[in-house]
C-alpha cells in the first residue's frame, strides 16, 4: 500500500512539475527520475525540464542509515546539478521513510516540506522526530521570496475519519 501510495503521488508531482516556472541556470529538456537505493525504505528523486525538484522520502532512520541514505541522496541531486530540493514530501511516517531527513537537510537546502501532519500510530522514534527536529527544519526552510516556511501547530491536526 505504501508503495501505490509513493508512486500515485510521485506521478502527480511529476505531472506538477513539468509545469512550473524554470528555475534560475537550468537548461534541461527532460523530467529526470532518480529512484535512489535507501535499502529497504523510499527515495525517488523528480527534477522537472524547468529545473524543479521534488524528492519524496528520505531513506532509513538509524544514524548510519540515515547518513548513507542522505549521501546517495546528495549523490543524485549532485548528478542532477541541483543546488537546493525544492520540495520534500514525506509520504507518511514510518523510519524508512522519514529517517534520512535530517541527514539530507545538512547536505542541501530544503525549500519546502509536505507531510499529511501527525503520525496517528505511537513510535517513539517519531514522536520525538516530530516534536523535536522537525520543527527546526521546515523552519528553516526558505521560499524563493525569502520568507520561511509557515506550519500550523502540530496539535490542531486530527487524523481523517
Amino acid at each position: 500500500m505504501p508503495t501505490k501510495m509513493s508512486m500515485m503521488a510521485a506521478t502527480c508531482f511529476a505531472a506538477l512539475l513539468a509545469g512550473l516556472a524554470p528555475a534560475a541556470a537550468q537548461t534541461r529538456t527532460t523530467l529526470d527520475i532518480y529512484v535512489v537505493d535507501v535499502e529497504g525504505g523510499n527515495a525517488t528523486l523528480f527534477v522537472s525540464p524547468s529545473g524543479q525538484s521534488v524528492l519524496i522520502d528520505t531513506g532509513n532512520f538509524a544514524p548510519e542509515a540515515a547518513i548513507r541514505d542522505a549521501d546517495r541522496i546528495a549523490a543524485a541531486a549532485k548528478d542532477a546539478r541541483l543546488t537546493q530540493i525544492d520540495h520534500l514530501i514525506t509520504t507518511h511516517w514510518h523510519g524508512d521513510h522519514f529517517g534520512g531527513m535530517t541527514e539530507v537537510a545538512k547536505r542541501i537546502p530544503i525549500r519546502e516540506y509536505i507531510d499529511h501532519g501527525p503520525n496517528i500510530q505511537p513510535v517513539a522514534a517519531f514522536d520525538e522526530f516530530f516534536a523535536k527536529a522537525y520543527p527546526a527544519l521546515y523552519g528553516a526552510a526558505k521560499r524563493n521570496d525569502g520568507s520561511r516556511q509557515a506550519r500550523s501547530d502540530p496539535r490542531l491536526h486530527r487524523p481523517r475519519a
